[in-house]
C-alpha cells in the first residue's frame, strides 16, 4: 500500500515538473529569443498583376508569412506564425517583394491594376503545424526529460540512500525506516535491522544515533538470534565498504 501510494506520488510529481518545466521554458527561452531570432519569410503566389516594380520588374500579388523560432546551437525551432497580409512579390524571387499597404492596394485597384475585391486566401493547417513544430517538440522532449529525472530519483532513492547510508546516520535510519515499513521497498525486519545498526555506529547526531539504537533495541526483540546475527554480520559488511580516511 506504501509503494503504491509512492508510485502516484512520484507520477503526480512527474506531470506537476513536466508542466512547469513548459512554463518555465516559454517565459525563459521561447518568449525572449523569438523575438531576437530573424525570422523565416515565405511569399505565396495567388495571382498575376499589371503591376511593374520600381526597376521596371514584373510584379505579382501573393500573401506573406513569417516565421518565428529559437536558436539553438545550430538547430531553430519554430514556434510562432505570423500572417503579414498581401504583398507584391517580385516574378523570378522567392524573397523579392514590395509591401502593400491599404492606401496602395485602393490606389491600384482603382486603376484596376489590382482585382476588386482582393482574392482571399487562408494559410493552411500544415504551414501551421510546421510553424508551431518547436512546441511540439518541446511537449514531447520536456516531459520526456522531466520524467526522467524524476523517476530516477524516485527508483534509485534506495541506491542515494544505500550510498549515504553507510556514511551518515540520518541516512542510514530513513533507510531502515524505508525497509521497517515497506514504504517504496520489500518489507525487510531483517534489512531494517542492519540499516538500524548502521545508524547506530556511522557518523551522526546524538538524536539520530540514539533513535537508532533504540530502533536496534525494540526491533531486535521481535527478531530470532540467526535473524539479528545476520543482520549485524550484513551491517558490519556495509561499513566496511566505506574507505577510512587517512
Amino acid at each position: 500500500m506504501h509503494h503504491r501510494g509512492s508510485a502516484i506520488t512520484a507520477i503526480l510529481t512527474v506531470l506537476w515538473g513536466s508542466i512547469v518545466a513548459m512554463a518555465l521554458f516559454a517565459l525563459v527561452v521561447v518568449v525572449p529569443l523569438s523575438f531576437l531570432v530573424s525570422p523565416s519569410e515565405k511569399i505565396v503566389y495567388l495571382q498575376p498583376v499589371d503591376v511593374r516594380g520600381n526597376g521596371g520588374e514584373l510584379l505579382y500579388l501573393g500573401y506573406k508569412t513569417s516565421t518565428f523560432g529559437v536558436a539553438i546551437r545550430h538547430v531553430s525551432l519554430p514556434v510562432y506564425l505570423r500572417d503579414d497580409g498581401y504583398v507584391l512579390g517580385v516574378t523570378g524571387s522567392e524573397k523579392q517583394y514590395y509591401r502593400l499597404t491599404a492606401d496602395n492596394a485602393v490606389k491600384l485597384q482603382k486603376d484596376q491594376s489590382l482585382p476588386t475585391p482582393l482574392p482571399r486566401y487562408a494559410i493552411s493547417f500544415w504551414s501551421y503545424l510546421s510553424a508551431f513544430s518547436g512546441w511540439a517538440g518541446c511537449i514531447v522532449t520536456v516531459p520526456i526529460l522531466v520524467s526522467f529525472v524524476f523517476l530516477w530519483r524516485f527508483f534509485n532513492k534506495v541506491g542515494y540512500l544505500r550510498y549515504y547510508a553507510r556514511r551518515e546516520s540520518p541516512y542510514a535510519n530513513e533507510l531502515a525506516r524505508m525497509y521497517l515499513s515497506g514504504n517504496g521497498v520489500r518489507q525487510d525486519d531483517v534489512e531494517a535491522l542492519k540499516w538500524f545498526w548502521v545508524a547506530a555506529s556511522v557518523k551522526g547526531g546524538t538524536i539520530e544515533v540514539a533513535a537508532a539504537v533504540k530502533a536496534c533495541n525494540a526491533l531486535s526483540a521481535t527478531l530470532t538470534r540467526e535473524q539479528i546475527s545476520l543482520a549485524i554480520k550484513m551491517a558490519r559488511e556495509e561499513c566496511s565498504r566505506v574507505p577510512r580516511s587517512s
